[in-house]
């Protein structure tokens, strides 16, 4: 919780100083304990290792065998055995409320696909944060804005042909938090109702 205090270790024998902030982060292994889609260990291996971030922390005392660090911002419980990377400051994009056009059509920018949630979440909304399939490499950037789409399947004996005149529907926007080589990390804003993995992105 917030202002508590933490005992930091290094393997490595760094050296700490009065004031060093970290950042506590862990492997993401909740998102591997429920299978919501065919495939989806496979797809989130394929875009690395993934890590959540659990909150900062900065170092009040230095001791012979580590460092004391006080609690300053938290996401949820620390544990033993998190992991504490030299923290690096991130910017918060601006987020301006707007009309969502439901029926948008495409219109030919990057497109990707929501594959992971925090926690493993399968029903999504309004601040849940996601983990996209596309990053740096691709054109990702921190503060870009998607809307998040879904269509409809089609029908019965329709979806034998893979055609069926169901319009594309916007459903929210997402805000790029932060962007890797090969994927990015997003939060869920003006959703018109719940997002499931596997919900189309296309860049506004």
């Amino acid at each position: 919780m917030l202002g508590d205090l933490i005992y930091l270790f290094s393997r490595s024998n760094a050296k700490f100083s009065v004031g060093d902030q970290f950042s506590i982060v862990r492997p993401a292994k909740e998102l591997f304990r429920t299978t919501r889609y065919n495939g989806e260990h496979w797809t989130i291996r394929g875009l690395g290792k993934p890590y959540e971030d659990a909150g900062r922390v900065q170092v009040t005392h230095v001791t012979p065998e580590g460092a004391v660090a006080e609690v300053r911002f938290n996401c949820g419980p620390i544990y033993p055995a998190d992991i504490a990377l030299p923290y690096q400051p991130r910017s918060i994009p601006q987020y301006v409320p707007a009309k969502l056009d439901r029926f948008a059509l495409p219109n030919g920018k990057l497109e990707g696909t929501i594959v992971a949630a925090r926690n493993n979440y399968a029903a999504l909304k309004n601040g849940d944060i996601v983990y996209l399939n596309f990053g740096q490499e691709k054109g990702a950037k921190v503060g870009q804005l998607y809307r998040v789409y879904y269509t409809p399947p089609p029908p019965g004996r329709w979806a034998v042909f893979g055609y069926w005149p169901n319009p594309r529907e916007t459903v929210a926007e997402i805000v790029v938090l932060s962007a890797q080589e090969k994927s990015s990390v997003a939060i869920i804003v003006n959703s018109m109702r719940d997002i499931d993995l596997g919900y189309g992105v296309e860049l506004e």
